[in-house]
């Protein structure tokens, strides 16, 4: 998507990395980074605590698979000092039609201030995408999120909105709402490495071949739980899990 740091490159070039979690640091302290990393399955997943994307960074090729992509995702503002300036970039470059897809979750919002340029963004930017647009908040963000942004001015500006826990989903519109009850699981738990990342995967890929919300969250809990149990080894997007 962007200039690759050096540390990331360097485990690239490594056909069998001997590594699944580890905090590295650049020879020049410009960078502290945490690596969770199955390669054999393909999750490489970089947290830069350094600043982020920056929207300069972007290359033509990410701009256009964003444009020419049905799911756009707009995700992990809380990790990134420059991610409502990279949203904007993103919504300019996405693309069009009832069909699509857009999806916002912030990840951690503990230390984020922007909240400004993020409600800008919401209501010149977000709100006028076609398609459907969801955002998606675990328990810790949506009281960190709805304590900085009105509830009633959201929800006159989305589709949806989906709040979730280990326990119960809820998805709420202006003049709707509904509760799903999660199948509780008992440990162990084969992996924590993007529980997250795969429920909106379920939901987006729902959304996309025209299941409802209900049906498309459904879905996500699905896919999440069958990640927590499984693992990326024997992961499937097939799960048995059922969802009351």
């Amino acid at each position: 998507w962007s200039k690759i740091d050096s540390i990331y490159a360097e485990l690239l070039k490594r056909e069998e990395p001997n590594l699944s979690f580890s905090s590295l640091k650049n020879t020049d302290d410009s960078s502290n980074i945490t690596i969770a990393l199955e390669a054999a399955n393909g999750e490489i997943q970089i947290n830069d605590a350094r600043h982020g994307i920056h929207p300069k960074e972007l290359t033509t090729e990410a701009k256009k698979a964003f444009k020419h992509s049905i799911i756009n995702t707009y995700l992990n503002l809380g990790l990134n000092s420059h991610g409502v300036e990279l949203f904007e970039e993103l919504t300019k470059s996405a693309s069009k039609g009832d069909e699509r897809v857009s999806i916002f979750d912030p990840s951690t919002l503990k230390n984020f201030a922007k909240w400004e340029a993020l409600k800008s963004w919401f209501r010149n930017h977000y709100s006028n995408i076609p398609g459907q647009r969801i955002i998606s908040l675990n328990e810790d963000e949506s009281e960190i999120f709805f304590s900085n942004i009105s509830r009633n001015e959201i929800l006159n500006q989305v589709d949806h909105v989906i709040m979730h826990t280990s326990k119960v989903v809820k998805i709420l519109a202006k003049n709707e709402k509904i509760h799903l009850n999660v199948p509780p699981l008992s440990p162990p738990f084969a992996t924590f490495v993007g529980i997250g990342d795969t429920f909106n995967a379920g939901l987006c890929i729902g959304l996309a071949t025209g299941h409802s919300i209900k049906e498309a969250t459904k879905q996500g809990i699905q896919w999440a739980q069958n990640l927590l149990l499984k693992g990326w080894k024997e992961f499937s997007s097939r799960p048995n899990a059922a969802t009351s």
